[in-house]
């Protein structure tokens, strides 16, 4: 406990997810992400029982539970209604490039006011938004780097100017 009396939360242990497709949702993943699968529940033994196809992914540090169901429905108003990854420090450009040859549509680059972070989007197959998060030494590299690579200051809601720093 932290002397709050409320029990620790060491990690966010995984995200399930609803989807119309197992087997397509996990192509993209595996394809767009790098996801591994570490465990299907469609296949053997749990198939059998009437589980409900399941399969856990691993995207970075992420464990991913994709299952069979009605995925959840996210307006384009929602933008805020996203999953945001850590992409490695410097590889901005390489991300572009992986999700441009791959045909993927992308929501920015955009730099976040003060912040030193630049943010891309992506919508997977059922709707489900997820950002790449690459961070930068400061909010100058930051907003350099997102100017570098056509993008804009803001998010898909709502760009502004770039801000001039002293």
């Amino acid at each position: 406990m932290d002397g709050s009396g409320v029990p620790a939360v060491s990690a966010l242990h995984h995200v399930a997810l609803p989807v119309a497709d197992v087997d397509a949702s996990v192509a993209w993943y595996e394809r767009v992400l790098g996801g591994v699968v570490e465990r299907r529940t469609d296949v053997g033994p749990e198939a059998a029982e009437g589980r409900v196809a399941q399969a856990w992914l691993r995207v970075g540090e992420v464990t991913l539970n994709l299952a069979q169901g009605p995925p959840v429905q996210r307006t384009e108003a929602q933008h805020f209604f996203h999953y945001a990854l850590v992409g490695e420090p410097g590889t901005l450009g390489a991300w572009i490039e992986h999700l441009g040859a791959l045909g993927v549509a992308v929501l920015g680059p955009y730099g976040h006011g003060g912040l030193s972070f630049v943010s891309l989007y992506v919508d997977d197959p059922d709707g489900y938004r997820w950002e790449v998060v690459v961070d930068h030494p400061s909010h100058a590299h930051a907003r350099a780097a997102a100017s570098a690579h056509g993008g804009a200051l803001g998010n898909p809601m709502r760009t502004y100017e770039w801000e001039e720093t002293g």
